[in-house]
């Protein structure tokens, strides 16, 4: 696995126990279910039941109408990259769309040809890819992946960055003391407790270089290092949190989850707390 070179890792925390804020998106929206940042104050999304990529501004708390992009099959996945949006449909094709976002201005990068689906994606800024977290259509298969997209060659990595086993944070939990709230069924048709972990959203942190990856039904939130090395885990309290669905994090390390509930449609920030004195153990995620 390739490694980023030349990144100063920052110290830090999230207590996602205590959001900094909770929004609820204005009425009438549909919710929220992909992030991705434009600039400090306006994120694209895509709106669950429409499929339709809009404008959610931060500042206004105000959503865009569907932008009109000139794509025929659903979109999948977006994500910004170097101010313009990257698109992925229902068949893996990729297009680049540049401002002002419509018809004129989106233009497709490479036709569909993966043996995989996208559940999401994010710009990895330091080696100039894409992450991109394979969906999950068999519950019986345990195992998980983080493929790659290169921007420089517009090309797919057919093998996967990373991959892990469902099995492997269920140990994690386990051994760090985690109480798991979900529950599962086993090959006995048996429901016990433990992690279905069928992943949502995928995020890499700015300051620490760490890739997070969110599971909506487990409201859980797994770390790995650039390694591919699960290094935390923390379930989400269901109140604040009770269908989170998309992630992103802004420059100074913030982390927005959308909450994709009619009943609950909201935007939560926690912001990221800057540690000036190194801390011992795992030190990523607080407030248990």
């Amino acid at each position: 696995m390739d490694k980023a070179s030349q990144f100063v890792k920052e110290d830090g925390y999230f207590d996602l126990e205590h959001p900094n804020s909770i929004v609820p998106l204005p009425m009438g929206n549909m919710p929220l279910s992909d992030l991705t940042l434009l600039d400090s104050t306006q994120m694209f999304c895509i709106q669950s039941s429409t499929g339709g990529v809009v404008i959610y501004d931060l500042d206004s708390n105000k959503i865009s109408a569907s932008l009109s992009l000139g794509i025929q099959e659903v979109i999948r996945d977006i994500v910004v990259v170097d101010s313009s949006l990257l698109l992925f449909d229902e068949n893996m094709s990729v297009y680049r769309s540049y401002a002002p976002f419509d018809s004129l201005h989106t233009t497709q990068l490479t036709k569909g040809n993966t043996s995989w689906k996208s559940a999401s994606i994010c710009h990895h800024a330091m080696t100039h890819r894409l992450f991109i977290v394979g969906s999950v259509d068999n519950l019986e298969q345990t195992e998980r992946f983080v493929y790659t997209y290169n921007l420089n060659n517009t090309k797919f990595q057919e093998e996967p960055l990373f991959q892990f086993d469902v099995s492997a944070l269920e140990t994690f939990a386990q051994t760090n003391n985690i109480k798991i709230n979900t529950f599962k069924v086993n090959a006995m048709q048996d429901t016990v407790l433990g992690f279905n972990f069928i992943p949502t959203a995928i995020a890499v942190h700015p300051k620490t270089n760490d890739i997070y990856i969110l599971s909506s039904i487990d409201r859980t939130l797994a770390v790995f290092n650039q390694f591919g090395e699960l290094v935390n885990l923390a379930v989400l309290e269901p109140r604040q949190f009770p269908v989170p669905s998309g992630m992103v994090f802004n420059a100074q390390g913030d982390l927005y989850i959308s909450n994709n509930d009619l009943m609950n449609n909201s935007m939560v920030k926690v912001m990221w707390n800057k540690l000036f004195q190194k801390k011992s153990g795992h030190g990523l995620i607080f407030g248990r």
